[in-house]
């Protein structure tokens, strides 16, 4: 009788294996994915060090100042910064420079130059380049298409 159950007992442990290693191949993939979310506190800190970027995106920021805002590593928080913003800490502060330029152009008759300042890039050259590269077009002409001149 021991001997007609030990096939069935073999299938049963052969197939309790497979489920196992079903189940852990799941837990290690699932976990990959919820590793790059972060929790809750860091999600916290992760928006309002987005919100204090954008808030003082004229000022000269470093990546030092931004990830002490967070209250992390500098690592950890370029690292946690890009897989929850989607960006990288210092591509969010370029944007949040040129939204500012793109409302000065539009709104005010400052020269190029002094919009970049005022938009806390170091230079109108190096202004100029991450506009042209966001927008497809330069500040002057971006001013143009909406009628200001200067």
């Amino acid at each position: 009788m021991l001997d007609c159950n030990m096939p069935s007992f073999q299938e049963g442990s052969a197939r309790l294996s497979a489920i196992t290693y079903e189940m852990v191949a799941l837990l290690v993939q699932h976990a990959e994915a919820i590793e790059g979310i972060p929790k809750p506190g860091m999600r916290d800190r992760l928006t309002e060090a987005a919100e204090w970027i954008r808030s003082h995106c004229h000022e000269s920021l470093t990546l030092e100042q931004m990830a002490s805002q967070a209250n992390c590593s500098l690592s950890h928080f370029s690292r946690q910064f890009h897989r929850f913003i989607g960006k990288t800490p210092i591509e969010y502060l370029t944007e949040c420079r040129i939204l500012k330029s793109k409302a000065l152009l539009v709104s005010s008759n400052m020269t190029v130059k002094h919009i970049a300042e005022y938009s806390g890039f170091s230079n109108s050259t190096y202004f100029i380049q991450c506009f042209r590269k966001s927008e497809g077009m330069t500040p002057e002409q971006f001013r143009m298409l909406r009628g200001i001149s200067n």
